[in-house]
């Protein structure tokens, strides 16, 4: 599944299937009943922006389903408009 990464130098948006997770801690629940993914995903390669090798919080990833058009793709996964 290709997730949206944000570069961490230039800001821009890209999407990417080459990644993995280095950290899953699970699904945790605040006392607000609120649920987040804790887990660290890293790219396998470096980012297209700027060369430079991340390293994310899962929380700081954008909704691959929300995202808009980053690297000339619809929410769907497919190409073209």
């Amino acid at each position: 599944m290709e997730l949206v990464f944000p570069c961490l130098q230039s800001g821009g948006l890209f999407r990417s299937a080459d990644y993995e997770i280095v950290a899953f801690r699970g699904v945790v629940e605040n006392a607000a009943g609120e649920k987040t993914l804790e887990a660290r995903v890293r790219l396998q390669n470096p980012c297209p922006l700027c060369g430079a090798r991340h390293e994310y919080a899962a929380a700081e990833l954008p909704c691959p389903f929300e995202a808009g058009d980053p690297g000339g793709r619809n929410p769907s996964g497919e190409s073209g408009p």
